[in-house]
């Protein structure tokens, strides 16, 4: 995994922001925020509804994992960008780090 030189979960910490785009997904990030405390809260919008989730999070290598939802995707980090993919379906979301 590339983690811009970065080997620690560090690398993920702080807020990051969607574009308003996610491709065939059901969903558009907002945005969310990873907390050195391994908590986060995330705001994603289902067509008019926006939804709020807060949970622990915990990276692993590449393999960010969810414990709430037991769900997991592999992050590619490059400068101000985080690219998140879903192993299951395979799809794909970049969000930029807010700064």
């Amino acid at each position: 995994m590339a983690l811009s030189g970065c080997s620690t979960p560090s690398g993920l910490i702080g807020s990051w922001q969607g574009d308003g785009t996610n491709g065939n997904q059901p969903f558009t990030f907002g945005t969310v925020s990873f907390v050195g405390d391994g908590t986060f809260t995330a705001e994603a919008r289902y067509g008019d509804i926006v939804r709020v989730q807060t949970g622990h999070w915990n990276l692993d290598g590449a393999t960010l994992k969810l414990a709430e939802d037991d769900r997991t995707y592999k992050v590619h980090l490059k400068g101000d960008s985080a690219e998140f993919t879903n192993p299951a379906s395979g799809n794909t979301m970049t969000l930029r780090r807010i700064r």
